[in-house]
This record gives C-alpha cells, sequence and structure tokens, in this order.
C-alpha cells in the first residue's frame, strides 16, 4: 500500500501488486574494502485506488508514483538490511554465498571472520519499479443519491 501525494490538494492511498520481481546481488570490492550493489526490478499492477482526484492516467503522474514507491522501498530495504547487519548479524539474503561464488579468492580470505566483515559491508540498493497499466480508472467512480 503506497501512500502517494499528488500535491497541495490531494493524496491517494494506492494498493499495488507484484506481478514479478528480480533481485541482483554484485560485489564491489575496493581495495580492502567490500561492498555490494543490490539492483531491484519490479513489475506491479493496481490493485485498489482511494480518495483521488488526479488522473492517474496522465504520464508525468504515473511517472511520479513510480519513482515515490521506488524510494519508499529502497528505504524499507536499506532500514532491514542495517537491521540484519545490526542488530542481528544474519545473512539471510546470502550476501557471503554470493561473494563466495563470483569472487572466491577474496571469500577464502575474509570466511573466517564473515559475521564481522556482515556487519560493515556498505551495501547499495537500486530500487525500479514499473507499474503495468490496468483497468484502471482515471477517475474514481462517484456514489450518486
Amino acid at each position: 500500500v503506497v501512500t502517494y501525494d499528488g500535491g497541495e490538494k490531494e493524496e491517494a492511498i494506492i494498493s499495488l501488486e507484484i506481478l514479478k520481481s528480480k533481485a541482483k546481488k554484485k560485489p564491489a570490492i575496493n581495495g580492502n574494502n567490500i561492498g555490494f550493489n543490490v539492483e531491484i526490478n519490479i513489475t506491479t499492477t493496481t490493485d485498489e485506488i482511494e480518495q483521488t482526484e488526479s488522473n492517474l492516467l496522465d504520464g508525468e503522474v504515473w511517472k511520479r508514483l513510480e519513482r515515490e514507491v521506488e524510494k519508499m522501498l529502497e528505504k524499507n530495504i536499506k532500514e532491514t538490511i542495517t537491521k540484519l547487519q545490526q542488530q542481528y548479524n544474519s545473512d539471510i539474503f546470502g550476501f557471503g554465498r554470493t561473494l563466495s561464488k563470483d569472487q572466491p579468492k577474496i571469500w577464502d580470505l575474509k570466511a573466517d571472520n564473515w559475521n564481522t566483515v556482515f556487519e560493515e559491508l556498505n551495501i547499495n540498493v537500486n530500487v525500479e519499479v514499473y507499474i503495468n497499466s490496468s483497468a484502471l480508472l482515471s477517475k474514481p467512480l462517484e456514489v450518486r443519491d
């Protein structure tokens, strides 16, 4: 569920359904520093739209909505990863496994103290969202007496 800020006059609550998602993790090695770049591509469709006067079929409005969803997801994912690193020290997304496959020599040097290395990883997250046009109405239906 996304709250879309359409400007001074409006706000919309939009429910999106994820149709397809794909994530790639790539190690980013700079000297002794290890990091990761995470690219996430998500295709969604609208499930429900409430409280809007915006014409969501307008291309500019649609693009702004996609950018807002991307920012929201990036923030949530970064917060989750940080919590996993600092509070739980749990590599549930498999960064260590990815490093061992993509950079086996570096993994061999870091494997014994992976928990410490994982806590300090710099992880960049980039999310791209595409919202499929669906059977979407440009304006909400009005209920009349």
